[in-house]
């Protein structure tokens, strides 16, 4: 069996993304709580967390850009996932965190509104964008266990965030390869042997690569272009690659040897952990067979909270550090916030994620379908609308033609009462009866495709 073939609605996709999205609020806890920046000693999990993100969304977000009729139906769909909830979380954090936290640290909310450099409007405005330019406001928070004060990092309430660039550059590359009809396996083949190359360089020769390429390609096109790329690799050869436990268990290795990196630290941005030339396909395969193979099927199919998850967990953690709440010990501190943020995730997708989802087939009405559908209302349009077609094939049996009387029938019951929408127009025959309909071939209402999880 192939990993298409195994590929089948409802999977354990939603259920996964959901499972590394609470390791990395886990895991961060305890560094923001001050207890230890590593929960093991030799594998940073949160980042090989963030790098099952990637690999899951290489190989959905090619599906979803497949299925898309037009790269800008594709670009839609990922905007209404992302921004939305993105812009909301921005302004949850700097006109209701960030302000309890300059309350408690200052007694009073008084030079809030006005405080500089990185005031609260100065976030949202220079922050519109998944690309964040600062990550604290007016300093805040301060006097929290993470960063350390030795570290050099910046404080910050929302560090989760930076990955979100990353993946927004993964979007873009998918989409410019639709554009030129390059989405094919040899094409995204090419262009993840040409990234794991340019990692054997910098193996080979770290100095004069970092001179030429800069910090930033290691840590992250270096990081997320191979991990993304693999997915997506995985995706476009699924027709052709098996379902196996063997090759589960061999990947499982693979990573495991790949991420072993012995050390007491989170790594952070210009310090990339996991060898991606040897353990990027591995994690790719690793994680789309347990995201196949796993028992939770239909996880998160009607709420998928993983999202709002990822991006309320820092905030959450942040506020309840400045209160002090990391002094009750490791356990109360991180399971009491994860709480705090479960609820702000489910908030999110009730109130903004699911709302802007509703919008992913939304077509702004251009100056040629207004003036079609004033012509169909004035009886000069075609004759026939979708909503008629629809209505005719799904309440008329197929095994004959529809009868007039049947026709007029249907109409009267999903036409509101004083609608007139002509079946036909007169010609030389006559008044247009059943042979004026289209053909019955399109889907009825209600037949919708199969969304795939993560899309």
């Amino acid at each position: 069996m192939t990993l298409a073939h195994a590929f089948v609605a409802p999977n354990s996709f939603n259920a996964l993304r959901m499972g590394l999205a609470c390791t990395v609020i886990i895991v961060h806890g305890i560094a923001f709580g001050g207890y230890s920046t590593r929960i093991g000693p030799d594998y940073d999990i949160a980042a090989m967390a963030v790098d099952g993100f990637f690999v899951i969304s290489g190989f959905l977000i090619v599906r979803s850009r497949i299925r898309c009729r037009t790269t800008a139906r594709y670009l839609w769909h990922r905007a209404v996932r992302i921004l939305p909830a993105f812009w909301v979380c921005q302004l949850v954090v700097a006109f209701v965190v960030a302000p309890l936290g300059w309350l408690y640290m200052r007694g009073t909310l008084a030079g809030y509104l006005t405080a500089s450099p990185h005031g609260p409007i100065s976030y949202v405005l220079h922050n519109l964008t998944p690309r964040m330019s600062f990550f604290d406001i007016a300093g805040t928070p301060s006097g929290v266990p993470f960063p350390p004060a030795d570290s050099g990092m910046p404080a910050l309430w929302n560090g989760n965030l930076w990955t979100l660039w990353w993946e927004v550059l993964c979007y873009l590359g998918v989409a410019a390869l639709a554009v030129f009809s390059l989405l094919r396996g040899r094409v995204v083949l090419t262009v993840l042997g040409a990234v794991l190359a340019v990692l054997a360089l910098i193996r080979l020769d770290p100095g004069r690569t970092a001179q030429l390429l800069g910090p930033v390609f290691e840590s992250g096109y270096g990081r997320f272009a191979p991990l993304f790329l693999s997915g997506a690799l995985l995706s476009v050869y699924a027709e052709r690659i098996p379902c196996s436990r063997i090759l589960a268990a061999a990947s499982a290795v693979m990573v495991g040897i790949a991420y072993y990196d012995p050390g007491t630290a989170l790594r952070t941005i210009s310090e990339p952990s996991g060898n991606y030339l040897l353990g990027a396909l591995p994690m790719a395969y690793l994680c789309v067979w347990l995201a196949i193979r796993l028992p939770f099927q239909g996880f998160g199919t009607k709420v998928d909270l993983s999202y709002g998850v990822y991006i309320y967990g820092s905030p959450v953690q942040q506020l309840a550090a400045v209160y002090g709440l990391y002094k009750m010990g490791p356990f109360p501190y991180v399971i009491s916030t994860l709480a705090v943020t479960f609820l702000l995730a489910t908030a999110s997708w009730f109130a903004v994620e699911s709302r802007a989802l509703s919008l992913r087939n939304w077509t702004p009405r251009t100056p040629g379908a207004i003036a079609r559908a004033g012509a169909r209302v004035s009886g000069r349009g075609p004759a026939v609308t979708r909503r008629t077609q629809v209505a005719v094939d799904g309440l008329i049996p197929r095994q004959r033609p529809a009868q007039p009387a049947e026709i007029t029938q249907v109409l009267d019951r999903v036409l509101p009462a004083g609608t007139t929408e002509p079946v036909g127009t007169a010609g030389p025959a006559g008044p247009a009866g059943p042979q004026a309909l289209p053909s019955a071939s399109r889907r009825s209402a209600g037949g919708g495709g199969r969304q795939e999880s993560g899309e």
